[in-house]
């Protein structure tokens, strides 16, 4: 038996029960993984804030859209001590609030005020927004 073959055998006898033996063994939850994420998310905040001034001089966004983004960085950077109820609480809010404009866009598409081309083209904006925000 060559090597290929023995490898094509052992991936199919034990291939399958991989998963059952890694849930069975359980391996403890990875803790540094919290300290990276945070970690990674204040340095790309960080290089967001950094490189901000100067991409908004070369599109010409104006001074209250770059406040605006600075804030919304700063917000998700450095969130509020009671930060896991609030933020819980806010993205449920938004959560409900897309679905007022989703039943809008419906009720304007029923009363022939928009195309079906129109109401997709803001429904694939407001499911981007969705994912962003992680529904359940």
């Amino acid at each position: 038996m060559d090597s290929r073959e023995l490898i094509v055998v052992t991936l199919t006898m034990l291939g399958p029960t991989l998963p059952a033996m890694v849930r069975r063994a359980r391996f403890p939850a990875d803790a540094d993984k919290s300290a990276e994420l945070t970690l990674a998310r204040c340095r790309l905040s960080s290089a967001a804030l950094n490189a901000l001034p100067e991409l908004a001089e070369r599109f010409g966004v104006p001074a209250e859209d770059i406040a605006r983004m600075v804030q919304d960085i700063e917000d998700r950077t450095a969130p509020a001590p009671d930060s896991a109820h609030r933020r819980e609480s806010v993205r449920d809010l938004q959560l409900a609030l897309l679905q007022v404009k989703r039943d809008t866009l419906t009720d304007l598409r029923d009363s022939g005020r928009i195309d079906d081309i129109v109401l997709r083209g803001v429904q694939e904006v407001l499911d981007v927004e969705e994912v962003r925000l992680g529904r359940r």
